[in-house]
This record gives structure tokens, C-alpha cells and sequence, in this order.
């Protein structure tokens, strides 16, 4: 199943039936808070069912969870994904195919919609790459559906010093790690937010994208010291006859002895933090019993999968959901 398509799904049933949200008020309507990574596969989970390495996503996703196995995103490259998740559409539909955001047509996407049903939205985080050229015009286009638009500018994420675009100005972060940033100003807009009013929030995390910078409390934590590396049957193949010519062309990987998943865990510790932070303000709030929370990436990783070090091909597609 497209993972894009799942998220819309489960917010708006498909547009006739969104017009039960509409017309539901109240504490009818569920806040929805998604979670989204950057370049990230499904492999076995152990990034984020370890009860003790990551408790927050543990408890949420894992043992309170409903799990898709078969989660595909139709472009292993973060754009197209990412307006794919927005719109619900195939990629040929919504016609972003590479990595410019400027290719995005803002006229309709699920915050909008849920903007348009009294929701207050926000998508806090890393946005559309490539969105340092956007004029003022592009800026407002984009914003028009979100209640708060606070994304970094630049042509992709960033995890220090960065510059933070929201609709009432730009704000400078020097040393301040991205991810924390994210868990911040989402909260500061849950606080903002009317009790009575239902929130709609993508909190949009850089990591675990290259560099793959973890936290910095969490980028020499001896918790992750002993996790074996990710080596499935098919990591590193040995025999690529059977595979297209590109993949043919790949030479083994040096890594022979499976994909190194300690810094990727170092990275989710942090990611693990802002879910426990963000789920702990729904908490307080009183929203949470009435919250639909959603775990997914913007596209896969192959991680050494047929020789493949990175994305941009099918093997790529699968997506946590």
C-alpha cells in the first residue's frame, strides 16, 4: 500500500467521507500527530522496538500499535515522497519527481483540508528541499494551509546552524540540533492552541538522513555500543545476475560484514525524545486519549541491500508505517 495514501486515508477516508470530519465537532474530532523521519527502511525495527533503547516509540508504535508491513512509497527520493504524503497522490499526479520544491502546486493537501474543517495545523521541521529560492509569493502559497509553517530553509535539512522560516519571520539557529528544535516550537504551538480546537501536527524529523548527525547528549551513548549490524540474505549480494544492469555495475560493498546500525541508533534516541516530549504535552493537555499518532518516513533506505548503499531505487520504497 502506498504509505502516503495510508496517512491521508486514515486522516480524511478519501474526500466524501471528510465530510464527516467537517461536520463532527469537538472532542469527536481526533487530533492527528505525525512523526516523520528522513530516509529511513523498515529492516527489522530494531531502531525503534527496543523497550529500552526507545520506550516513548516503544509504547506508542510498537506495543500499542497497529504495524503496516507492506508500507511503499512510490519515490525513494525525499520531495516527491513528501508531496506524496501531503496530497495522497501518485507522483505523476502531483509532479514533483526530483528534489525541488518549487515543482509543488499548494492548492490542496491534507493540512489544507483539515485547516478548511477547523483543525489547527502545523508542519514543524524539514519541509520541501530546495525551498532557498522561494519568493514571498511562493512562501505564502505554501503557507496558506498551516496554521504554522515553521521549516528550515535551504536546500535540505539541516542540524546546525540553520535558519528557520515561520509566517511572521525568520529565526537564526546556531547550535541548537534540529531535532530538539522540532520538539520545541511543536509544542509551543500545542500550547497556543485552544483546548477545544483539534490539532493536526507533522513534526518532520532531519535524522536519520546524512550526515547523520545524532543529538549531541546521545552521539557517544554506550547503549548502542553492542548493536549487531544489519545484514539480511540479501545485503552486499554476492549474485546480482538476475538484477537490472545498473545494479550489475555495483561493485561489494566494504562493508562485508553488514550495515553499522550504532550511529543510526544514536540518531533515534533523539528522535525517541521528541515523541516522549511532544506525547507528554498531549498528555497534560488532556489530548492525548482522543490523538491518532502516526510513525512513517518520507522514503526508505536500502542499507546495503543488493549492493546499495543509499536510495533512488526501487529497494528503496518501503517505508516504516
Amino acid at each position: 500500500m502506498l504509505a502516503s495514501a495510508v496517512i491521508a486515508s486514515a486522516v480524511l477516508l478519501s474526500s466524501p467521507p471528510a465530510l464527516h470530519v467537517v461536520s463532527a465537532t469537538g472532542s469527536e474530532r481526533p487530533n492527528i500527530v505525525v512523526f516523520y523521519i528522513d530516509d529511513a527502511g523498515t529492516h527489522d525495527g530494531r531502531l525503534w522496538n527496543n523497550a529500552e533503547l526507545t520506550p516513548n516509540m516503544y509504547e506508542q508504535f510498537v506495543a500499542g500499535g497497529i504495524y503496516f508491513p507492506n508500507a511503499i512509497g512510490e519515490t525513494p527520493l525525499c520531495c516527491p515522497g513528501r508531496v506524496g504524503t501531503l496530497t495522497g497522490q501518485h507522483t505523476q499526479n502531483h509532479g514533483v519527481t526530483v528534489n525541488d520544491g518549487r515543482l509543488f502546486k499548494p492548492a490542496m493537501h491534507i493540512g489544507q483540508a483539515l485547516l478548511d474543517a477547523g483543525y489547527a495545523t502545523m508542519f514543524v521541521g524539514k519541509y520541501l528541499n530546495r525551498n532557498s529560492p522561494f519568493t514571498a509569493a511562493d512562501w505564502k502559497a505554501n503557507g496558506a494551509g498551516w496554521t504554522y509553517l515553521d521549516v528550515v530553509r535551504g536546500w535540505n535539512g539541516q542540524y546546525f546552524n540553520y535558519t528557520v522560516h515561520t509566517k511572521t519571520g525568520s529565526v537564526r539557529y546556531l547550535t541548537r540540533h534540529s531535532t530538539a528544535m522540532v520538539a520545541d516550537r511543536t509544542i509551543d504551538h500545542l500550547r497556543a492552541t485552544p483546548a477545544s480546537q483539534p490539532v493536526f501536527a507533522v513534526v518532520s524529523i532531519y535524522n536519520l538522513h546524512q550526515p547523520n548527525l545524532p543529538m549531541p547528549e546521545f552521539a557517544s551513548d554506550a547503549r548502542c555500543d553492542d548493536m549487531p549490524p544489519w545484514k539480511p540474505p540479501n545485503y552486499n549480494e554476492q549474485d546480482v545476475s538476475d538484477k537490472p544492469a545498473p545494479i550489475r555495475a555495483l561493485p561489494l560493498l566494504r562493508a562485508g560484514d553488514g550495515w553499522p546500525m550504532q550511529g543510526l541508533c544514536r540518531e533515534m534516541l533523539g528522535i525517541d525524545q521528541t515523541v516522549g516530549r511532544v506525547v507528554e504535552e498531549l498528555r497534560q493537555q488532556g489530548r492525548l486519549d482522543n490523538t491518532l499518532l502516526v510513525f512513517t518516513s518520507d522514503n526508505g533506505m536500502t542499507w546495503g541491500a543488493h549492493r546499495v548503499a543509499g536510495k533512488r531505487v526501487p529497494y528503496a520504497t518501503p517505508v516504516p508505517l
